[in-house]
């Protein structure tokens, strides 16, 4: 048996989505989950800041730290279609709200990730420190460039746990060899093995746990971690401990 580590959900979103059904989009649903899987908390962005309104989205979100604050962690959503908005509600959401992270969809916002529009949001988490999950990189030129412009942003790919371990994925050179890039796991569906050899290919260090709750059931994106040949401190880290140090704080909740 595994001892228990601290589990972080790097990876959720909250609310409804017009291109998927979502059974259990409530925070107090998400619980239910979170609670059968061990989860202590899961970092958020909501489905409506990624879609229609930014700023309602980001207000649901902080809505819903403020009433479980030692269960959910707060992403503000970043849309670059608003470019003349983009700091300002940046800088509302981390000197009002108490957000801890940035999230980017270049999927849903249709906008690539090498745009100009992108470049504030970016300066913002490098001179600020703060992790950045990111839905869609573009390619490994895209990503080099803004690893090495904004050094001190965390810069975490969304997804990249699909990897089967045999394909050649140059983004993962980057995670490997670059302090500031990391990959994250959310995939419904992972190869036999796959996790053990993106372990061995990245190291455990720069891998980040994520489930993409309530999209993806959690339990079942825990398996393929726990289960797994890795060893316990290996696994600590990926399940929260790397999670953790990005968010610069010792504990969770905290001051627990």
């Amino acid at each position: 048996m595994r001892n228990v580590p601290l589990i972080l959900d790097a990876h959720g979103h909250l609310g409804d989505w017009s291109r998927s059904a979502v059974l259990h989009g409530a925070a107090e649903d998400m619980l239910v989950s979170m609670d059968a899987a061990g989860i202590a908390a899961t970092a958020l962005s909501s489905f409506q800041a990624l879609e229609t309104d930014f700023r309602a989205g980001n207000d649901m979100v902080a809505a819903t730290v403020a009433r479980y604050p030692n269960r959910f962690i707060g992403y503000a959503t970043a849309n670059p279609n608003y470019p003349d908005s983009l700091l300002p509600e940046l800088e509302r959401c981390f000197g009002e709200l108490g957000m801890r992270g940035i999230k980017i969809h270049t999927d849903i916002h249709r906008y690539p990730f090498s745009g100009p529009n992108y470049q504030p949001v970016l300066q913002f988490a490098h001179e600020n420190e703060l992790p950045v999950l990111i839905h869609g990189v573009g390619g490994y030129e895209d990503l080099s460039a803004a690893s090495e412009r904004y050094e001190q942003a965390n810069l975490i790919i969304a997804h990249l746990g699909r990897w089967d371990g045999i394909k050649d994925e140059p983004l993962l050179d980057l995670v490997a060899t670059r302090h500031n890039v990391y990959c994250d796991l959310a995939i419904s569906v992972g190869d036999y093995r796959g996790f053990e050899r993106l372990v061995a290919r990245v190291g455990a260090e720069k891998v980040i746990w994520g489930s993409d709750s309530p999209l993806h059931e959690p339990r079942a994106e825990l398996g393929r971690v726990w289960f797994s040949t890795c060893s316990d401190a290996e696994v600590s880290l990926v399940l929260g401990g790397n999670f953790l140090r990005l968010l610069k704080l010792d504990t969770w909740p905290p001051g627990g």
